[in-house]
């Protein structure tokens, strides 16, 4: 019985590291979020992030390809260097959006780890807004999120050796739940953002022209994935 209990021990530490997942980059929350009659978007840009203080962005996207999304619905994003900064600022209420153009579902937020893939990084953008592309998959049984990530990052790279522009980040649902949401521990997503709309647009044409449609990371290590969707989203100051 020792010789096993010394074993089990010695074997911990490869347990507990075999997975190699880099820590998140941050957190963003998003949250569903409506206009008001006689408002656009633009006006609820405008009014900007009311109620928040600490976040390091925060970005209002507007659906343009998705599933059941109404006319008058965006998602607000607000990244966050992590929780605990996220309730430094006071950030948990069910009231911080006081605003005369839109209105929040504050209640049913969401919340999501970011962990960059490949080496380009967004430290700076073009204009007021740009395009997103967020692909949600379901991970094969006994393949974990570190040999998940390990993949997809070693082809990202080599996508952006061969000229890929978009800036790719691993997400993972953390907290609060989708209405179809399954498969704890096997759901991740893979979020694609341009510098610019039109440098997102051509990533996009150069991305089709070569693999006809789907990423690669549809194939392996995912179970099934689901068809990428495409947001517009807007810088809020």
């Amino acid at each position: 019985m020792k010789s096993l209990f010394a074993a089990i021990i010695i074997l911990l530490p490869s347990i507990a590291f075999a997975q190699n997942l880099p820590e998140p980059e941050n957190m963003y929350v998003a949250t569903n979020c409506f206009l008001n009659d006689g408002y656009t978007l633009r006006d609820a840009v405008e009014e900007g992030n009311n109620g928040f203080e600490g976040p390091i962005n925060v970005a209002f996207r507007q659906p343009i390809a998705t599933p059941d999304a109404a006319e008058n619905q965006f998602m607000r994003i607000v990244v966050w260097e992590n929780m605990e900064a996220w309730v430094d600022a006071d950030a948990a209420s069910t009231d911080i959006n006081v605003s005369d153009s839109y209105f929040c579902e504050d209640s049913q937020r969401r919340f999501f780890t970011s962990r960059q893939l490949g080496e380009n990084s967004r430290s700076s953008a073009d204009g007021d807004s740009t395009l997103v592309t967020i692909t949600a998959c379901t991970l094969k049984d006994g393949v974990n999120y570190s040999e998940a990530y390990d993949w997809i990052n070693t082809r990202t790279l080599a996508r952006e050796a061969a000229g890929d522009t978009r800036v790719s980040s691993m997400v993972l649902g953390v907290l609060g739940r989708s209405a179809n949401g399954n498969g704890l521990g096997r759901l991740m997503g893979v979020r694609a953002i341009g510098r610019s709309a039109a440098e997102m647009a051509r990533a996009m044409d150069r991305l089709w022209a070569n693999d006809g449609q789907s990423p690669d990371y549809a194939m392996t290590p995912a179970e099934s994935c689901q068809d990428p969707v495409l947001y517009r989203s807007y810088f809020v100051d």
